[in-house]
C-alpha cells in the first residue's frame, strides 16, 4: 500500500528500543518508514536504499543488522507489523472509491424517492476494527443519507411553492409563485391558513381601489413576507399633498409685508 502520509505513534519518543539508539539510527528508522509508506522501498536496489538512508554499503549493513536485532525489521529491512499498524482506509483512494460505490448503491436503493430507512453496511472487518478506522462506512453512509435528505428536502419545498395555493384572481401565477417564494425565504410558512388569508386581505384592498397584482409586486420588490397597501396611493399621497400644501402656505405671502412700518425717524448711513 503506498501512500503519502503514515501514522507515527507517540511511544516513538518513550519506546526504549528506540530511544537506546542513537539519534542518527532513530531518523534512519523514520527514513525506512518513509520508504515502506510510499511503496518504494520494494522497487529499491540495495546501493538505492542505501543513499535514501545516507549511507554507505557497510553503514547499511551495520543499520539493518541493528533494526533486526531489536525486532522492527527482517535482514533485508522489510518491517515489521508494518500493516498492522497502518490502516487500509488511510490511502483515500480506496476510501474515495468506496464511497463512491456505497453512493451508488445508496441511490440505486433510493431511486423513486422511496422511504429507506436501513442500509445493508459493508463490513471492513478484515482491514482493520471499525474503532481504529480513518473513515469508517458508518460516517459515509450517514454522509449520504444526510445529502440524500436534503436533495429531497430541497424538491419538496420548491413543489410545495404553487403546488396546492394557487394564484388570487387578477393576479398571474408567475407573480404568485415569485412571491410565495420570497415568503419562504423569510422562513413564512405557506400553510393552507396562512395563503386564505393573503387571499382575504387581497380582496379588501380590491374592494378599496388597490390592484392586487401591484400590491403583491411591491411586496416582491421590498422583500416582505406579508402584503400591504400600495404606498403613496389615495389617503397616504393626499397627506402628504395636504401637508406640503400648508408648508407653502405657511411660508408665503413675505412680499406683502411692509419691513419699513416703525422705523421712521432712524438714518440709515
Amino acid at each position: 500500500m503506498s501512500n503519502q502520509w503514515f501514522r507515527m505513534y507517540a511511544e516513538f519518543s518513550s519506546d526504549p528500543k528506540v530511544q537506546s539508539m542513537s539519534e542518527a539510527m532513530q531518523r534512519r528508522l523514520v527514513m525506512l518508514f518513509c520508504l515502506h509508506a510510499s511503496g518504494d522501498f520494494e522497487k529499491l536496489t540495495r546501493e538505492e536504499i542505501a543513499f535514501a538512508l545516507r549511507n554507505d554499503d557497510v553503514t547499511l549493513h551495520e543499520t539493518l543488522q541493528l533494526f533486526h536485532q531489536k525486532g522492527f525489521c527482517d535482514e533485508n529491512g522489510n518491517l515489521k507489523n508494518w500493516n498492522k499498524r497502518q490502516y487500509k482506509s488511510d490511502s483515500s483512494v480506496d476510501r474515495v472509491k468506496k464511497y463512491r460505490d456505497n453512493k451508488k448503491k445508496y441511490e440505486e436503493k433510493t431511486d423513486g424517492n422511496k422511504n429507506v430507512t436501513t442500509m445493508k453496511r459493508y463490513s471492513n472487518a478484515d482491514v482493520t476494527p471499525p474503532d481504529t478506522e480513518a473513515d469508517t462506512d458508518t460516517e459515509i453512509e450517514d454522509s449520504l443519507r444526510s445529502s440524500s435528505k436534503k436533495n429531497q428536502q430541497k424538491k419538496s419545498s420548491d413543489s410545495d411553492i404553487g403546488k396546492i395555493h394557487h394564484p388570487p384572481p387578477d393576479i398571474p401565477p408567475d407573480l404568485w409563485k415569485d412571491f410565495l417564494a420570497v415568503r419562504q425565504k423569510l422562513k413564512a410558512v405557506n400553510s393552507e391558513r396562512a395563503i386564505g388569508l393573503l387571499h382575504a386581505e387581497l380582496e379588501k384592498l380590491k374592494a378599496q381601489g388597490q390592484s392586487p397584482s401591484a400590491v403583491i409586486e411591491q411586496s416582491i420588490r421590498n422583500s416582505w413576507k406579508d402584503i400591504y397597501p400600495i404606498r403613496n396611493q389615495g389617503g397616504t399621497h393626499a397627506a402628504s399633498s395636504n401637508r406640503n400644501g400648508n408648508a407653502r402656505a405657511k411660508h408665503s405671502g413675505f412680499e406683502q409685508q411692509d419691513y419699513t412700518a416703525g422705523t421712521e425717524g432712524f438714518i440709515v448711513t
